[in-house]
């Protein structure tokens, strides 16, 4: 099997797991924006795609992760931020899994040694 089209593939599903991320990240900072404008404006005004807004976006994260929008009167909201959280699991389960497959291949083709 050549690796390439291993590498090629593991690119494909990069993009399939990325793009529900991202547009469920950005539809939540936009959502948070026009009906959370306080909240938005306390998590650092968060907005994808933004250069310099790291700081941001870790906020909104850590806003997801510790189940904080839990606490919002928004049922709408609420369902959007536990999809966002659950896409960025998703993508982050798959970018750590995925790089342990890549370090896999590149191990046993460098120490793997056909007679």
């Amino acid at each position: 099997m050549d690796v390439g089209y291993v590498f090629v593939g593991r690119l494909i599903l990069l993009a399939l797991f990325f793009a529900p991320f991202a547009i469920y990240t950005t539809r939540m900072c936009l959502r948070l924006k026009k009906h959370h404008h306080e909240l938005w404006v306390s998590l650092g005004s968060p907005m994808p795609g933004l250069a310099n807004r790291y700081k941001d976006q870790t906020r909104l994260l850590r806003f997801l992760r510790l189940l904080q929008y839990e606490s919002l009167n928004d049922e709408k909201t609420k369902r959007l931020a536990a999809g966002t959280r659950l896409a960025s699991r998703v993508f982050l389960a798959y970018v750590f899994g995925g790089s342990a497959v890549v370090f896999g291949i590149v191990l046993i083709g460098k120490y793997w040694k056909t007679p």
